[in-house]
């Protein structure tokens, strides 16, 4: 036998094995790193939750949580945000008068329809009932307390007659107060003008109706009205017979804008069926803590430049915890914290256009962790979809998708499903990470997707599912993503497309 190492073949044989030998070694590298930041994530929000599930029930806001550090350098707890809130201006002293609460119903169907307004009529008392009306200034919760006709309508469980803030006035929850409406006797709040929760409290008390076990009370801000609730709490508002009922809801619409942009900010949510803004311009839903939201914690619909960002969700009871619909511009998804959704986490559809969808953790849900469908120019960035029953990131019919530098471990099917795209713009897909899915990336007639500098190396052994499963040889050899893929597969058209228009961000 000749000495292979005398002629200098050895060398040339061993040279390929030898590279083969450090990639599998910089490949187990990577996985273990990319396991140890996984198993570093999950522990620190498997312990925040166990810290967070039994605190969330009594916390008076985010800053009295306990301070839960950082896993993977990502702040478990949402980040502060800071919300400009300006002075009050100035209103006569507003005055306080009986009114028939079929005009409060009839001017709440202007911007909200009249859906479920036969079962909340049905809910008051007597052949004429009447609902106490704030009018033409500015009163505040312990001078309206005081008023003959609030006094005459108040029981042990809070107002037995709805309220109702008429255009021009303002009533001011403050600090230490508690606005309380009775669920036996119909009551609940709707605002036409301005609603100030500063530091105070609006509930739902007392036991089911009689003759109408399905009301609850809720918060309505319609026609020109706008809300700011800040360092609030709301508790057990909320029922399921339409959107305008759902616990603390705006519905702006017709010709005349709201006046102001709402705010809730700083805020404790437990048991409200959901917050739902229509037609609002800026909104800002951020700082607040969401505790067992019975459906869709937070709902936009046909809202133009919302801004969700900092929020904390924990242990929904069905529903998304942040839904974009009804054909929404602008919107901006940042930095909340959602775990154990009852239903997705965050799901944007309805011809949504614009949606920036940035540094989320969704953890545990029910559902996916962030969908995107029949939308267009979405960008989904630096979030982490972790142990979602379901899929991490879903896309369905989305043009000019961005999907870049998400963390997407451990989701109980495809870490990242594209499918039905129209296949004239490419969906790129940049600089994730996936880690322990049922499948890495799934597509079903997923159009176009620009792959670059995505990490499966701990994706093994399904790093492709659906109809890229026969690309999955092309994949092997790049699972750190060096060279950068064009993927094509079949497309399905949408006819009658609007000209599409997104910002360079989405166009790169």
């Amino acid at each position: 036998m000749a000495d292979l190492r005398r002629t200098g073949r050895l060398g040339r044989l061993t040279a390929p094995l030898l590279g083969a030998a450090l990639a599998t070694m910089a490949c187990a590298t990577a996985q273990a790193q990319a396991v140890d930041r996984y198993a570093e994530l999950r522990r620190g929000i498997v312990g925040a939750y166990a810290t967070l599930s039994g605190a969330a029930h009594t916390a008076e806001g985010l800053s009295a949580l306990p301070d839960l550090g950082h896993a993977d350098g990502m702040q478990i707890l949402p980040p502060p945000v800071d919300v400009r809130y300006d002075t009050l201006t100035l209103l006569p002293d507003a005055h306080i008068s009986l009114i028939d609460v079929r005009v409060t119903l009839l001017q709440m169907s202007q911007s909200a329809g009249a859906n479920g307004q036969l079962m909340v009529l049905r809910a008051q008392h007597g052949d004429t009932p009447k609902a106490i009306a704030v009018q033409d200034g500015t009163i505040s919760l312990a001078d309206l307390m005081r008023t003959p006709e609030v006094m005459d309508a108040s029981g042990p469980d809070g107002l037995t007659l709805p309220l109702v803030i008429w255009p021009g006035a303002r009533l001011i929850v403050g600090k230490g107060e508690t606005l309380k409406l009775s669920r036996s006797d119909g009551a609940f709040l709707a605002n036409f003008g301005a609603l100030v929760v500063n530091g105070g409290a609006i509930e739902g008390a007392g036991d089911e109706h009689a003759e109408v076990p399905e009301f609850a009370p809720f918060v309505i801000t319609a026609g020109t009205g706008h809300m700011v609730i800040r360092n609030a709490r709301l508790e057990h508002l909320g029922f399921d017979v339409s959107p305008a009922f759902a616990g603390l809801t705006q519905f702006t619409g017709g010709l005349y804008p709201a006046e102001d942009r709402t705010l809730v900010t700083g805020s404790v949510l437990r048991d409200v069926l959901s917050v739902t803004l229509k037609g609002a311009t800026a909104p800002v839903v951020t700082g607040n803590l969401f505790h067992g939201m019975r459906g869709e914690a937070v709902e936009l619909r046909a809202t133009q430049d919302a801004v969700i960002a900092g929020n904390l969700f924990i242990d929904g009871a069905q529903g998304n915890a942040i839904r974009v619909t009804d054909a929404s511009t602008g919107t901006e998804i940042a930095d909340n914290r959602i775990f154990r959704a009852g239903g997705g986490a965050i799901r944007v559809d309805d011809a949504s256009h614009e949606t920036r969808i940035f540094g989320n953790i969704v953890w545990g849900s029910d559902g996916v962790g962030i969908t995107v469908e029949a939308s267009d120019c979405a960008v989904l960035a630096g979030n982490v979809a972790l142990e979602n029953r379901m899929k991490g990131i879903s896309l369905r019919a989305v043009r000019a998708g961005v999907v870049r530098d998400n963390r997407i471990l451990a989701n109980g099917s495809a870490g990242l499903f594209v499918a039905d795209q129209p296949g004239e713009v490419p969906t790129l897909v940049d600089a994730n990470l996936f880690v322990g899915n049922r499948a890495g990336l799934d597509s079903a007639s997923g159009g176009k997707l620009a792959l670059r500098g995505n990490d499966l190396t701990d994706q093994f052994p399904r790093f492709f599912d659906g109809d890229l499963n026969g690309l999955t040889p092309e994949i092997v050899g790049n699972l750190r993503g060096e060279t950068d893929m064009l993927l094509s597969v079949g497309h399905a058209p949408r006819d009658g497309l609007a000209p599409l228009s997104c910002s360079p961000e989405q166009e790169s």
